[in-house]
C-alpha cells in the first residue's frame, strides 16, 4: 500500500517511509500525501513552505509536487505484482448495510434521474419538448452531494441526515415531475381515435412482455386490449405457491422456504430452509457504524416467536404473509408469485428496535459453485467460494450493487437486491445482510419501520445466459402506463441487437448545444458494438470521454466491461 493520508511535513517520518518503500519495492519514487484531514485535504501554506525548505537539503529525499498519474507512471515496472481484483477495504464492512434509508434514496434517485433524462431526450427529439437543463442539473447536484463518503455509507451524525433527506426528496420530486411532463408530451402527439386505450412506456433497451402484448425497446405500446390473464395454477396446499415456472413450498413452522423447484427442469434449489432469518450479536466495535464484529458468527441469537400466516391470492398473484417477532422487533414477510413470473418476490416489513444485533437471511442451495458473482457499477466480479489466501479469507462480508449469483454451470441461482448491498457466501450458500443496530455516530440509525424487497431468481446456466443484469433492471424500472385516446400502435425510439450492451444514460449534452449523448457499457465480459435502429434515426457520432470531449479512439467497438459514450447524430426530418 502507498503512504498514509492527511500527513504534514515531518522530515523523520518522510525519510523513514522513503527508506522502507525503497527496501520493499526497489523504487526511488515514493508518494507522500500531505494535507489537512483524514482523507487528503488540501495542504496548508506552512506545509508547502516547510516542504520547499527540506527539498533544498542535500541530505533529504528530493520533494516535488505532481499528479497521481505522473506518480503511477514513475513507479510502473514489470517487477511489481499486479492486483487484478477489487481493492477490498477490511475496515468498512458494516457500511454496506447501515442507514439503509440512504441506500434506498440513492437507488430511487439514480433511477429517477435516468428516466428524467431519457424521456426528456426522446420528447425533445420526437415532439420538440423543451429539455429541462437547469432542473436536471440541480437534481444531479443534490444527489451527488449526498453521495459524500459519510452520508451514503451511513456513518454521519443524526443532524446530517436531517439536511440530506430533504435533498433526496427534492431530487425525486423534480425528476418525477420532469418524467411525467415528457411522457405527457409524447402521449399528446399520438393520433387520436375513438377507443379508450392506454399507452405503456418501456424505459429499458429491450422488448418486454406485458398483459397486452410486447412493448418495444425504449418506446411505447398503445393498445385497446383487455388484460390477458393466464389461468392460475391453484395449489391444493395453502403453504404452496405455484405457477407454470416455479413451485415454492413454505415451511409452516418457521415461515422459511422448504422447497423451490424450477418446473421446466424439475430441479430443487433449496437445501434445508431458504430465506431463513438469522440473528447475531454485533458488538464491541469501536468504529460502530463502519465495522461488523469479525466474531459475529460465534454469537447467534435464538429469540424468535412462533409464526402466524395469512394466505391472500388474486387473479394475477399468489401471496403468503408470515409474521414473527424478535425481542422488541417485528417481521412481516410476504412471498409474492405472479402468474407469469420466473422469479419469486419477497417483501419484508420490519419494525426494528434492536441495538448491536446483525440480521441476515440465508439461502442454502443444492448448487455447488467455485465462485460467487456480484455485480458492481458497469460490471461484475467473481469471488472465490473457497478462499485460500489471507486477502480472500478477509472478505467474509462483501458488497454488491444489485445482484449476486451462484452457478454450477448447469443450474444457477441469483438474488436480485437493488438497495441491499451486504453479502457473504459459501460454495453452496448466499446470505444477505438485512439490518444492523448501531449506536455511534447515529444512535437512531435504522430504528423504526423498514421495508425490503428482493427477488429469488432460479435459472438454467450462469448469470449471463439467464440475463440476470437485464432481469434486475426490468424489476427496478417498471413499465409506465398512462390513459390515452388513440389507435393501437407501437414505436421504438431506439434499440440495438447486442444482448450484452446496457444503457447507463441517454441525455442532453453538457454543452447544451442541442445534441445528445448515449452512454453504455458491456455487461458480459465479451466484445460488442452498438448498432442503432429506431424511429428517430439516431446514429453514433463522435466517441466521447466522460467529460464529453472527443477521444483519440473513435471506434464504435467496446472492449469487455468497457464504458463508452457517444454523441448521437439525429436524422429526424419531421417530428412525430
Amino acid at each position: 500500500m502507498s503512504s498514509p493520508i492527511g500527513e504534514g511535513i515531518d522530515p523523520e517520518k518522510i525519510a523513514d517511509y522513503c527508506w522502507q518503500w525503497r527496501q520493499r519495492t526497489g523504487s526511488n519514487h515514493a508518494l507522500w500525501l500531505l494535507g489537512v484531514g483524514d482523507h487528503g485535504g488540501g495542504p496548508t501554506r506552512d506545509m508547502l513552505e516547510i516542504a520547499d525548505r527540506w527539498s533544498r537539503s542535500p541530505f533529504f529525499p528530493r520533494i516535488t509536487h505532481g499528479t497521481a498519474q505522473s506518480y503511477l507512471e514513475a513507479i510502473e515496472t514489470p517487477q511489481l505484482p499486479v492486483q487484478n481484483h477489487d481493492l477490498y477495504l477490511e475496515f468498512h464492512r458494516g457500511c454496506y448495510s447501515v442507514h439503509r434509508d440512504q441506500k434506498v434514496y440513492n437507488h430511487q434517485c439514480e433511477l429517477a434521474l435516468y428516466q428524467a433524462e431519457l424521456w426528456s431526450s426522446f420528447a425533445n427529439l420526437a415532439v420538440g419538448f423543451d429539455y429541462p437543463y437547469e432542473a436536471i442539473a440541480t437534481a444531479w447536484k443534490q444527489v451527488l452531494f449526498n453521495q459524500f463518503h459519510d452520508i451514503l455509507p451511513g456513518t454521519s451524525i443524526p443532524e446530517v441526515y436531517s439536511e440530506a433527506n430533504p435533498n433526496w426528496e427534492a431530487a425525486l420530486a423534480t425528476c418525477r415531475t420532469i418524467t411525467n411532463q415528457a411522457l405527457g408530451a409524447i402521449a399528446q402527439q399520438i393520433t387520436n381515435g375513438d377507443a379508450p386505450p392506454g399507452i405503456i412506456f418501456n424505459p429499458c433497451p429491450w422488448e418486454r412482455k406485458t398483459w397486452c402484448g410486447v412493448v418495444p425497446a425504449l418506446g411505447y405500446l398503445v393498445t385497446t386490449d383487455l388484460p390477458l390473464v393466464p389461468n392460475p395454477v391453484e395449489p391444493a396446499d395453502p403453504w404452496v405457491l405455484e405457477n407454470e415456472v416455479l413451485r415454492v413450498t413454505i415451511d409452516p413452522t418457521t415461515g422459511a422456504i422448504a422447497s423451490l423447484i424450477y418446473k421446466p427442469t424439475d430441479y430443487e434449489y433449496i437445501q434445508g430452509l431458504g430465506n431463513q432469518l438469522q440473528f447475531f450479536q454485533d458488538a464491541n466495535q469501536y468504529w460502530d457504524a463502519w465495522n461488523i464484529d469479525p466474531q459475529y458468527a460465534q454469537h447467534p441469537l435464538f429469540e424468535t416467536t412462533p409464526i402466524t400466516a395469512k394466505r391472500q391470492d388474486t387473479q394475477t398473484t399468489q401471496q403468503l404473509t408470515i409474521r414473527t417477532t424478535f425481542r422488541q422487533s417485528s417481521f412481516t414477510t410476504t412471498y409474492v408469485l405472479a402468474q407469469t413470473a420466473e422469479s419469486l418476490r419477497v417483501e419484508t416489513q420490519v419494525d426494528w428496535q434492536e441495538r448491536h444485533v446483525l440480521v441476515k437471511v440465508a439461502f442454502p442451495l443444492t448448487i455447488t459453485a467455485t465462485v460467487a458473482t456480484y455485480d458492481m457499477p458497469a460490471g461484475a466480479i467473481d469471488r472465490p467460494t473457497l478462499p485460500t489466501t489471507p486477502e480472500e479469507k478477509a472478505q467474509w462480508e462483501v458488497p454488491a450493487l444489485s445482484w449476486a449469483s451462484l452457478t454450477d454451470g448447469t443450474q444457477g441461482f441469483s438474488l436480485l437486491t437493488p438497495s441491499l448491498h451486504g453479502y457473504d457466501h459459501q460454495d453452496h450458500q448466499l446470505r444477505l445482510t438485512l439490518l444492523r443496530g448501531i449506536e455511534w455516530p447515529d444512535p437512531t440509525a435504522d430504528r423504526g419501520l423498514q421495508t425490503f424487497t428482493y427477488t429469488l431468481y432460479p435459472h438454467r446456466g450462469d448469470w449471463r445466459s439467464a440475463q440476470v443484469p437485464r432481469h434486475t433492471r426490468s424489476l427496478a424500472l417498471p413499465l409506465t402506463e398512462l390513459p390515452l385516446t388513440a389507435q393501437p400502435n407501437s414505436n421504438s425510439f431506439l434499440q440495438w441487437p447486442a444482448p450484452n450492451l446496457e444503457l447507463l444514460s441517454l441525455k442532453a449534452s453538457e454543452a447544451r448545444d442541442g445534441s445528445f449523448v448515449l452512454r453504455g457499457y458491456e455487461s458480459h465480459g465479451s466484445p460488442a458494438q452498438f448498432d442503432l435502429t429506431g424511429s428517430l434515426g439516431l446514429q453514433l457520432g463522435d466517441r466521447l470521454d466522460l467529460l464529453e470531449t472527443p477521444t483519440p479512439d473513435q471506434s464504435p467497438a467496446l472492449q469487455p466491461w468497457a464504458i463508452a459514450s457517444f454523441r448521437l447524430n439525429a436524422s429526424v426530418l419531421n417530428r412525430q
